[in-house]
């Protein structure tokens, strides 16, 4: 007679593998990258700027402002230093808070300074194609200087709330933080930090922008006039 095996089953249950992904640690390697490409190619290539433009090059007002551009984005860069040194060695501000204050109010007032002078180099450009005759008699070396030191001084008027308001102050974890903190917003009042933001965008992004656009528009106008004109 045949027996009859049975055989068991056995039921297998799914097993799901969670992966988490630390984003702040991915933003983190690739803030780290951005500042190292940032550091080494502008250092490099500003540094090279002011050599050719400002010590080998004849003086002419375009190579002044390309040498307070280069020298500008050269301090922003340096800036990035004590940054980049933070991210990679500390998990708090160890540079005290007069460095704090430094270094923000220089990254500031670089930002403010290249935005002004890109907007400057653009009315600078229309002036010469519809006033070639008024240009050819101002546009000289010594009112480019001038106007250069005025960009300077507006930009670093705009830039020292940022070292007053800027300072080393407990944040997550208890860490030492250097950040911009008004005390006016402790208590609940962000009117003066939210107007030092609207400042930042209106005069360090919107109107140099509309400038350099309205300029870029006329120029283009003009350069259409003097070829019609000429044909």
């Amino acid at each position: 007679m045949a027996s009859n095996t049975t055989l068991p089953m056995h039921s297998h249950s799914d097993v799901s593998t969670h992966y988490t992904v630390d984003i702040n640690a991915i933003m983190n390697n690739i803030t780290i990258v951005l500042y190292i490409i940032t550091i080494i190619i502008g250092i490099t290539g500003n540094s090279l700027v002011i050599w050719v433009a400002g010590m080998r090059l004849k003086p002419n007002v375009t190579n002044v402002w390309l040498v307070n551009l280069a020298v500008a984005d050269l301090i922003f860069c340096f800036t990035l230093v004590p940054a980049l040194l933070k991210k990679l060695f500390y998990e708090h501000w160890p540079f005290g808070d007069f460095f704090c204050k430094f270094s923000g109010f220089f990254k500031y007032a670089n930002m403010f300074c290249s935005v002004f002078l890109l907007a400057v180099i653009s009315v600078d450009r229309v002036l010469c194609i519809w006033r070639p005759v008024l240009t050819r008699e101002r546009r000289t070396l010594c009112a480019a200087r001038v106007v250069s030191v005025g960009v300077w001084i507006v930009a670093v008027i705009f830039s020292s709330p940022y070292y007053v308001y800027r300072q080393v102050y407990p944040g997550d974890k208890n860490l030492s933080k250097c950040s911009m903190e008004v005390k006016e917003a402790s208590k609940g009042d962000n009117s003066a930090k939210n107007a030092l933001y609207s400042i930042r965008f209106l005069c360090g992004f919107l109107l140099p922008f509309l400038v350099i656009l309205c300029c870029y528009i006329v120029a283009g106008f003009g350069i259409r006039r003097t070829r019609f004109s000429a044909a």
